[in-house]
């Protein structure tokens, strides 16, 4: 099960401001700049260097570009369905070009199971769309909606599926339904908090508590009793994976001093308790060298950091011992914001609004577009790698980069 990939800033401490650490939870999601030296990548990495002057290497503009209120866009199958005014858009991926809009006042995010969209309205429905045409074919009442007022807009936290189980989350609790017929299979009002996955029929539930200083708490339930199994034993920003019955989670560490850079625990999902703590890349200060964000993929770790290293991929088996030297399998000539990996393509989102894709393998660039948004430390964001482009999500814009064969 994926946990959403959307830019998940993990690194300042959380002695600041609690609006300032509710952006740095993002799922999905999600600094200053460097400067690259000039000696030559050591096999194997990928270098991506300041564009040259020449046509052939002159960085392109998107394929396309659309406005989006969120960064909850789904692609799938060469369409990409997203939220644009009021209304839910269906898009060919290829062009941009429009094919159906949903015109309720939808919210995000989206769910698309087979050829069928979920979403939910303002008025607090959750609505199912035929994905070829957009036309409705049942609504219900959010089944754990509490409706204070008729001028009061539903909130909808997240939307997960589990075969033919949608999970609706939102700020009254959390609802299973009937993905076929919209019925509702359980309700669990008192189950507070953002659901961000539901894995091996446990429910893994985000929630704060505020205090000296914001804390970021984990909790397993019974997917089928609603029953509390264990909250997790430390402080954590998200899971970055799961493998077998275990998740792995990024965790925070609460000195500003001596430390690691990144902090990763080994939770039993059985029992709730960590059964092993990796600290990665020692550091002296933490406040500007820890993780912004960690991606696990494969049998690895791929890690970007705050500060000095911020401007390189680093990689850690699953599982190596603490303290392992980390592997540089990309080098950026600025600051990376956000990355996505999948099979040997890495993109990139860098600090001076550049999209750079690079096959990670060959270390070849595969393209580079300017990508206007606001990518700076607080925004959230989102890469998408499908079928030959990358989709930018940040801020109010949705990019399309083509990525060369």
């Amino acid at each position: 099960m994926n946990i959403s990939s959307s830019r998940s800033a993990s690194g300042f401490r959380r002695f600041v401001v609690p609006v300032v650490v509710l952006l740095l939870i993002g799922s999905t999601l999600t600094s200053g700049a460097v400067n690259v030296s000039a000696q030559a990548a050591p096999a194997g990495i990928a270098r991506q260097t300041a564009p040259a002057t020449s046509s052939s290497s002159k960085i392109a503009a998107p394929t396309w570009s659309r406005t989006a209120e969120d960064i909850q866009a789904v692609i799938k199958e060469n369409r990409i369905y997203y939220q644009s005014g009021s209304g839910l858009t269906a898009a060919d991926a290829s062009t941009g070009k429009t094919l159906w809009t949903y015109p309720k006042d939808s919210v995000v995010p989206v769910l698309l199971i087979n050829r069928s969209l979920y979403t939910a309205t303002k008025s607090g429905k959750i609505v199912k769309l035929n994905a070829a045409d957009g036309k409705a074919i049942w609504s219900i009442k959010a089944p754990a909606r509490k409706i204070q007022s008729s001028s009061e807009d539903y909130v909808l936290n997240e939307l997960h599926a589990v075969g033919n189980v949608i999970y609706i989350s939102d700020d009254a609790g959390v609802a299973q339904i009937d993905a076929s017929s919209g019925k509702t299979i359980r309700n669990f009002p008192n189950l507070r908090g953002k659901l961000i996955g539901v894995y091996q029929n446990r429910m893994i539930v985000s929630t704060f508590v505020s205090g000296a200083y914001m804390r970021g708490i984990l909790t397993a339930y019974d997917a089928k009793t609603g029953k509390m199994i264990r909250e997790f034993d430390g402080d954590y920003y998200e899971i970055v994976g799961y493998r077998d019955h275990y998740a792995y989670a990024h965790h925070i560490p609460l000195g500003i001093d001596n430390g690691y850079g990144a902090i990763i625990d080994k939770i039993d999902l059985k029992t709730g308790r960590t059964v092993k703590r990796f600290n990665y890349l020692p550091v002296e200060y933490l406040d500007r060298s820890s993780s912004q964000k960690i991606i696990m993929f494969g049998n690895d770790f791929y890690i970007v950091q705050y500060g000095e290293n911020s401007d390189r991929i680093q990689r850690i088996p699953l599982d190596a011992p603490s303290e392992s030297k980390p592997e540089s399998i990309y080098q950026a000539s600025d600051m990376i914001n956000d990355f996505s990996i999948t099979g040997s393509t890495i993109a990139v989102l860098l600090n001076n609004n550049t999209t750079v894709v690079s096959d990670r393998k060959k270390g070849t660039t595969l393209a580079s577009a300017r990508t206007p948004s606001d990518h700076s430390v607080y925004a959230f964001s989102r890469l998408t790698i499908e079928k030959g482009k990358v989709f930018v999500q940040a801020k109010e814009k949705i990019h399309a980069v083509s990525i060369s064969k």
